[in-house]
């Protein structure tokens, strides 16, 4: 006989697929991501650029279908705060290196993806609250 595997429905806020790296993402958040964060990101020497680069930024103009990076992404992660966070340091990491064209895809992709995170961010347990991209990143 053959037994069906029940595909239990995706929970944007579980973060338990990839937990590890998630956790080590907010440290490095935690971290970065500071007040004084625009002056030591001037700062070749601070490390912040190689801490931005914690997460592999793929340019996302190579990427033929641009679905598989909004629509898919939202729909599919089991971690929306997560995939959130890594587009805005990805962001962060294009600005630095003056390409403003893929830091504004990647802002736009993290703007897609924060309704969907908003309602896992606790602040117990992500540096970053809904609060703060709307009044950081989305400018």
């Amino acid at each position: 006989s053959v037994f069906g595997q029940y595909d239990f429905p995706v929970d944007s806020c579980a973060c338990h697929i990839f937990y590890e790296h998630w956790v080590q993402m907010q440290l490095v958040i935690s971290k970065v991501l500071t007040p004084d964060f625009p002056e030591k990101a001037l700062d070749e020497t601070s490390g912040v650029r190689e801490a931005l680069a914690f997460d592999s930024c793929q340019d996302l103009r190579k990427v033929k279908n641009s679905l598989a990076w909004t629509v898919s992404t939202a729909a599919q992660t089991d971690c929306s705060p997560g995939q959130m966070s890594t587009f805005i340091m990805c962001s962060q990491l294009a600005l630095l290196k003056n390409d403003f064209e893929l830091a504004l895809m990647y802002s736009e992709i993290a703007n897609y993806q924060l309704p969907f995170a908003s309602n896992c961010m606790d602040p117990g347990q992500w540096t970053l609250r809904p609060e703060d991209v709307l009044h950081n990143h989305r400018k």
